[in-house]
This record gives C-alpha cells, structure tokens and sequence, in this order.
C-alpha cells in the first residue's frame, strides 16, 4: 500500500444543506488521515522470498519485484517461477534452473549464469548488461527488447535464438555455438574443426574449409541454423571463431566487431557497417556484402565473397552452370558406352538412354550431327539466358592394337556466350584442344 500525507482541510465550509454535521465530520477525519491505496508496483510473495533464501529451492514462486541483488542463488532451483521485474544485479544464479521462469523487465545486470539453464525462459525487456553466460543452455529464450551490451556468452549453445535488433555491443560470443556444429576446443582453432557427431565434422569442414562448399539449401538440411542478428548492434563484440553459416547479418552494426577465424559461408552482410572490423582468417564463401562499407574491414580475403549485385548476380548462375557441365560429362560418358557396344556414336540424346532433358530454362542441349562414320561425336549446352557461359562435349576414338579406345573432353566459353565453343581440333594422339575463347575443364 501506498499513503499519501496528510491533506489539508478545505478552508471553505460547505455550504450545501443535506450536509448533516455527521456527514461534515465523517468527511473531515476522511482528508486529515493518510489516503491509502493499492500500490501498482510489482510485489513479491514474502513468504516466497524468505522460502528461497533458506532452501534455495522455489519453483513455481511468485518473486515478481524481489530485490535478490548479490543474492547467493548457486544451483537454485527456480523452474516456472515468476521473477518479473526482479532485482538480480550480481546475483549468482550458476547451474540454477530457470526453466519456463518470466524474467521479464528484471535487471541481471553482472549477473553469474555459468553453466544455468534457461530452456523456455522469458528474458524480454530483461537488462543483462556484462551478465556472464558462458556454457548456458538456451532453447525457445525470448530476447526480445533485451540489454545484452558486454554479455558474456562464450561457449555457449545459442542455436535458433533470435537476435534481430538485440544490442550487444561489446559482448564475448567467442566460440558460441550459433549453427548446430560444436567447436572442438582441443583441435588447432585455425583449422576450424569441430567436435561432436561425425556428419556435423564433416560438414564443418565441408561448409567451413577452403573449398567450394555445399550450397546453403544443403547447410539447413543437416540442421545449420540460420542466426539471425538482423539490425543488431555487435559493435566491438568478440565473435572469433563461431559458426556463422548462412547467418542473416543484414543492417547489423559490427564496428570494431572481432571476426577473426569465424566463419560467414553464405552469411549475409548486406548494408553492415564494417568500419574497423577484422575477418583475418574468416571463411567468406559466398558472403554477401553487397551495400556494406566492406572496404573498411581489415584482413579480409574477398576473393571468394559478394561485394556488388555483379558478384551476387554470377553467384546466381554458378548453379545452373554447374549443372550443364554435367549434363554435358553424362552426355560424354554415355557416347564411350554407346560406342563400344555400337562400333559408332549416338545421333541423338534419345539414343544415349539416361534420360536427359533437351531443353530446360537455362540450356538447350543437342547432339551436333556428323558425317557418316566420323570418329568423334560432339554435344553442346547452348545458353539461353545472358550471363551463362556455354559448353562443348568431344568424344573421339582411336585403334590401338586392334582395340578401339574413346577419350573425351569439355570445353568452356572464356566469358558468357549463347554460342557453345566450335571447330575443336582433334590431334593423333588423345588430346582434343578448345578453340580461342574457351577453355578446357
């Protein structure tokens, strides 16, 4: 309850006449005590309190408002227990369990949460400014409006948080685990490996090496979460060595951000402020930057990054021509077969029998027809969109002690073209070269 102070009496009389002196009485000890009322403000069960600090045990209690600053609260079992708007600054809560807990609108700030667990926790509006969460486990945490600035969550599970428009400025995210793949902390950090099931190593290194990765339909099969730090505030903060694959980092302040040896395949970073941010040593396939300041960041490789809509409009069409050079290699392969079971090549992909479609949105593919007994066949994936390259498919026999031997190759266009390469020269030996313009694969 809250009171007001006394309140003064009215210096006039009333001078309405169904006032009976009763009535006048009645309404003066009225305004001389204190008003009284219920308070609005957020009051804790005290009983509840009480019952937490001797057993440390309390789920399901009401502490909406509890002051519990510096409070010892190690291993405390606080599972569904409302702590709304409680006063947690400095308070050890490691290995506690705040299962389901609604710590909404309270203030952890400096708060130890080592090793806590927080599965299904309400954090929304919740300041944890320099709260320490390393080793936490988080699942179906609501961040939402939260103070995260100089949080410590190194080490810790964050797969499928969301962290769009969250500040965390000045946070330690070293190590975090933000794409379902576990940092294996006894290998050589350099290397990128990481610990756990054989399929999450093997697509570390597949996603996370130097080679051409699995492309990011891929990564989310095999449970690589997407982070999702949209507009978020990471300036200054230490995301050295955490898995970023595929993460949306669009509009994302990362200023002064440690990058080092992360990695960001496939990332989007679209229109991120990069002034003074370092990438030494992160993987960047197919990260896209396109509108970012990218040139402000230092000790990056670019190389194999998206820095304009040119880059990301040729990241586009790698796919589709990547499928027209094999279609192109199983067009070749099957000539091989077909000819030595026929003694002659196929004149048409029918004929070939592996089921190939002639045309498809990107490519019209043909069998260019040769004179009668020729001893090369030659196929063709002919562009039919700007921007893609084209390809020729030669296979050629030969005799050689009375047997016949069949050797193929593929050439490509050096730059995009709707016109596949032509007039290849077939030599004596096995070597068939690619004319001007294109390129042998």
């Amino acid at each position: 309850m809250i009171c007001s102070k006394f309140l003064p009496l009215p210096s006039h009389q009333p001078t309405h006449s169904y006032l009976t002196m009763k009535t006048i009485i009645f309404l003066t000890t009225l305004l001389s005590a204190p008003l009284c009322f219920a308070s609005t403000a957020l009051a804790a069960n005290s009983q509840h309190v009480e019952r937490l600090r001797e057993t440390n045990q309390c789920p399901n209690c009401d502490l909406r408002g509890a002051n519990l600053e510096d409070a010892n609260l190690f291993g405390a079992n606080l599972v569904n227990a409302n702590l709304q708007g409680a006063n947690l600054n400095g308070a050890n809560l490691g290995s506690a369990n705040l299962t389901d807990a609604d710590l909404s609108g309270a203030t952890l700030r400096r708060a130890y949460l080592y090793q806590a667990t927080l599965d299904n926790t309400d954090l929304s509006q919740t300041d944890l400014t320099n709260a320490y969460f390393r080793e936490v486990s988080f699942e179906d945490v609501d961040f939402s409006g939260a103070k995260l600035q100089g949080v410590n969550l190194r080490r810790t599970n964050l797969v499928g948080i969301d962290f769009q428009g969250v500040d965390l400025s000045g946070a330690n995210l070293n190590g975090a685990n933000l794409s379902g793949i576990e940092f294996n902390y006894s290998m050589d950090p350099d290397l990128l490996m990481w610990g756990g099931p054989n399929f999450a190593m093997f697509f570390a290194f597949a996603f996370c090496g130097d080679e051409r990765p699995p492309n990011l339909d891929e990564a989310n099969e095999v449970g690589l979460a997407r982070a999702n730090f949209e507009g978020a505030n990471l300036s200054g903060t230490n995301l050295s060595r955490t898995v970023l694959v595929g993460a949306n980092l669009t509009n994302a302040n990362l200023s002064s951000a440690n990058l080092s040896n992360a990695c960001l395949t496939y990332a989007q970073l679209n229109d991120a402020n990069l002034d003074n941010t370092n990438l030494e040593g992160a993987r960047l396939y197919g990260t896209n930057f396109v509108g970012s300041n990218w040139q402000q960041a230092k000790n990056a490789d670019f190389s194999k990054a998206y820095r304009t809509l040119s880059d990301v409009r040729q990241a586009e069409l790698e796919p589709l021509q990547r499928a027209a050079k094999q279609t192109v290699g199983s067009m070749n392969r099957a000539q091989q077969a077909y000819y030595l079971e026929e003694e002659k090549f196929a004149t048409n992909i029918e004929d070939l029998g592996i089921g190939i479609r002639t045309e498809t949105e990107s490519y019209r593919y043909e069998i260019i027809p040769q004179e009668e007994g020729a001893n090369h066949a030659i196929a063709v994936a002919r562009a039919r969109q700007e921007g893609l390259k084209s390809y020729t498919g030669v296979v050629a026999a030969r005799s050689e002690n009375q047997d016949w031997l069949t050797f193929a190759q593929i050439c490509e266009t050096v730059e995009p073209s709707q016109e596949p390469p032509t007039v290849l020269k077939l030599s004596e030996g096995s070597e068939i070269e690619c004319p001007a313009g294109s390129r042998p694969l």
